[in-house]
């Protein structure tokens, strides 16, 4: 009998702010996906992968969004089990507040714009970035910022943003956007126009400069979410081997 493929379970808020490039790259490494839409399922929480991506709310904001109770309670879950995880934007702000960090509005303002996502000693020796790979631009949009997680190792950072990219055991949280290209960071900026305004920027500014550089980058990038999803798939893989050898549910014992 065929063992089944590892589940990744993909929790979205919004519908502008998916999975993207992500998703192929987790298929590609092995993982049969699973889209929820501000819901978490029974079993979500076991599952070998789950992956909480961004959204317009804050991670302090559970009393008017229900679901990010349900999450924060998922999230507590795995970190207690060390089951992988991965949180992207406001995923990496649940992940950081669970672990204790305190989340809040960055004092500096919003960030919208494509930004270079610098690797920390630590980072450059983590599997998620190539030892000699260039530094290369992603697209940032946040208007929260966390402190520094207690437990972690900070993967990535810039003196605007320290926390950026942390690995905390088999969960990682990325606060920018690596699963976002050129085309879909327009569509979000044509869409959001308060967003631009809060932070300072126009669709031409970021049209003319910013945008080309995205795409310039679009192999760099992809090359991330590759390994990104390589060192999931990895963790998966030596969980299993832990608990009941290749292909086994990533199930431990409370």
């Amino acid at each position: 009998m065929t063992p089944r493929p590892p589940r990744a379970v993909l929790f979205q808020h919004d519908l502008p702010v998916g999975s993207g490039g992500l998703a192929a790259a987790l298929a590609g490494a092995g993982f049969a996906l699973e889209p929820r839409y501000r819901e978490v399922r029974p079993g979500d929480a076991d599952a070998e992968l789950a992956v909480v991506l961004g959204g317009f709310m804050g991670a302090y904001e559970a009393q008017r969004y229900p679901i990010l109770r349900d999450e924060l309670s998922l999230l507590e879950r795995r970190l207690a089990r060390g089951l992988p995880t991965l949180g992207v934007c406001l995923g990496a702000q649940l992940l950081a507040q669970v672990a204790g960090a305190r989340v809040y509005p960055d004092p500096q303002g919003m960030v919208v714009g494509v930004h270079p996502l610098v690797p920390t000693p630590a980072g450059r020796a983590h599997p998620v970035f190539a030892p000699d790979a260039p530094v290369f631009d992603v697209a940032h949009w946040h208007a929260d910022t966390f402190d520094p997680v207690p437990g972690a190792i900070r993967l990535a950072g810039s003196e605007r943003t320290p926390q950026e990219l942390f690995a905390l055991g088999s969960a990682l949280g990325i606060l920018v956007h690596p699963e976002v290209d050129a085309s879909t960071f327009e569509g979000w900026a044509r869409a959001s126009p308060d967003s631009l305004a809060r932070a300072g920027r126009t669709l031409e500014a970021l049209a003319g400069d910013e945008l080309p550089r995205l795409r310039s980058n679009a192999p760099r990038i992809e090359a991330f979410r590759v390994r990104l999803a390589h060192f999931l798939m990895g963790q998966v893989a030596s969980l299993a081997g832990r608990v009941g050898g290749p292909g086994a549910p990533a199930r431990v014992s409370e």
